[in-house]
């Protein structure tokens, strides 16, 4: 079977249509590309320049895939699915209930393990070609991976009637592993980024910009990942019900963020990479590169439990296999990269 690809329209004028059972890309009438729509995984728009027909969004829908669009600062501002993604309602009404049970703080619980084994991982893996070349740097990224390690300790120790209950224990803890973990990221980067810490809204400086339209590219992954397993996004374990709020979207990122955005974007970062500010955001010539390292990350092939597959397809057996634990399946485990 043909991998499933992408579509990004990031240039002015761009136009995506339907002819026949193809997706075509057009610029001034002329045809830059086209492909298969059974074969394309997700659209991504980011530009308000672009433009789609009807057809080619029902196409998109239609083939299970999704169609994300993005503002200047790499938020995704609509995310447009077919309205069966919510067809199961009996595993909805269990992950409600998981969510209001000490079965919703075991699985809160797992989520963050997984986010600080994976970022101990990331640390690690900075550290390994830095062992001659920078032997301090590299006994400081080390340290604070094992002490982020020592951390996954304290959440065994963490109890209470769900996630949401005993949300301010684990974000206590998640909160000290970040401090941890950004602070050996500013070691790492080049002084002339300006990387202050990691800021999340209104950052001004590149790197947390470049990182920020990074992790945005995730969400519309992870979060079709979860449309796709008949997961409510907004029913999470350890994030707080608020209206519009993705909390399981942002619980089940937490995974993933290490392993598909920050090795590629500070790898490419640490290499030399140059982001560039126009007009208070990240260059058009800047997006396309994080976007292009991020999806071909998600591309990549590795293996997943012993078993050869794309980083994608690992986050959607992962979705499947929390779908399994709502159902009375095995228990969730977050699955954690090597360094």
């Amino acid at each position: 079977m043909p991998l499933r690809t992408e579509i990004v329209l990031s240039d002015f004028g761009l136009f995506l249509g339907r002819e026949s059972r193809r997706l075509v890309v057009k610029q001034n009438k002329k045809t830059i590309y086209e492909i298969p729509a059974d074969q394309v995984d997700g659209v991504y728009v980011l530009t308000r320049g672009a433009a789609l027909s009807a057809e080619a969004i029902r196409a998109v829908v239609e083939s299970g895939a999704h169609l994300t669009f993005f503002d200047r600062n790499g938020s995704p501002y609509a995310y447009l699915v077919s309205p069966t993604s919510y067809a199961d309602a009996k595993l909805r009404a269990r992950q409600i209930d998981a969510a209001r049970s000490p079965h919703g703080l075991r699985l809160a619980k797992e989520f963050l393990r997984g986010k600080l084994a994976n970022q101990a991982a990331t640390l690690r893996y900075f550290a390994k070609s830095r062992r001659r070349s920078a032997p301090n740097l590299h006994r400081s990224l080390m340290d604070s991976a094992e002490r982020i390690s020592l951390l996954t300790r304290r959440l065994a120790d963490t109890d209470g009637e769900s996630g949401l209950q005993a949300r301010p224990r684990l974000m206590a803890i998640e909160s000290e592993a970040a401090m941890l973990y950004w602070a050996r990221v500013k070691d790492l980067l080049p002084p002339d980024l300006g990387f202050p810490r990691r800021v999340r809204k209104g950052a001004t400086d590149p790197a947390n910009r470049c990182l920020n339209y990074g992790y945005g590219i995730l969400y519309s992954k992870v979060l079709a990942k979860l449309h796709r397993a008949s997961l409510d996004p907004y029913v999470g374990f350890m994030h707080a019900w608020q209206q519009g709020r993705a909390a399981l979207l942002f619980d089940f990122v937490e995974i993933f963020r290490q392993q598909f955005v920050d090795r590629p974007v500070l790898g490419w970062l640490l290499k030399g990479g140059k982001p560039q500010i126009e007009d208070e955001r990240l260059s058009r010539h800047t997006r396309d590169e994080i976007a292009t390292r991020v999806l071909d990350r998600l591309n990549r092939q590795g293996r997943y439990r012993g078993v050869p597959m794309p980083g994608e397809a690992a986050i959607a057996a992962q979705a499947r296999e929390l779908a399994a634990d709502l159902q009375g399946g095995p228990q969730f485990r977050a699955f954690t990269w090597p360094w």
